[in-house]
């Protein structure tokens, strides 16, 4: 007769500890790895509703240059350009890059009082005339205006439109 290995119960035990603690190793790392993947989505959508929501009040301080400016046409066109009193437009800055310093808006720039939040800006600039011919003593041609729009996110996002 063939003799069975006898069972040791102390040899099973410390096996089955072995087994719980890499499945907890494991599980942990799954949990671990969902969770900082929960944290870095969260961040990706407050970053992009930031971006958003400067994008939105620069478009607002674009909608608002606009009625100014239609409604200045109909009021008193008068001050519209910039040699005039009280004028919406300023004239062309000689830096291209004007937008680019804080100082220049803050300067310069007309804030949208409309909204009680983001408070976006805006800057209307006198460009160029341009006669209809090409005739020098032309006086019937076009006027040229560009607007400016900036609005700042609730975070550090600034969005600039032209």
């Amino acid at each position: 007769m063939t003799k069975l290995p006898q069972y040791r119960p102390g040899r099973a035990q410390g096996m089955a500890l072995v087994t719980a603690l890499i499945i907890t190793l494991i599980v942990g790392i799954v949990a671990l790895a969902i969770g900082r993947n929960a944290l870095t989505s969260q961040q990706n959508a407050s970053i992009e509703f930031d971006a958003l929501s400067g994008f939105a009040l620069a478009q607002s301080g674009m909608n608002a240059a606009e009625r100014l400016f239609r409604d200045t046409l109909v009021n008193d066109k008068s001050k519209i350009f910039s040699d005039a009193g009280q004028a919406i437009s300023t004239k062309l800055d000689s830096d291209a890059d004007w937008w680019r310093t804080t100082q220049a808006w803050t300067d310069s720039a007309r804030q949208v009082s409309e909204l009680s939040s983001g408070k976006p800006q805006f800057r209307i600039e006198q460009r160029e005339f341009v006669p209809l011919s090409a005739d020098l003593e032309e006086r019937n041609g076009r006027m040229f205006f560009r607007v400016s729009s900036r609005g700042s996110g609730q975070g550090i996002a600034t969005a600039m439109l032209q």
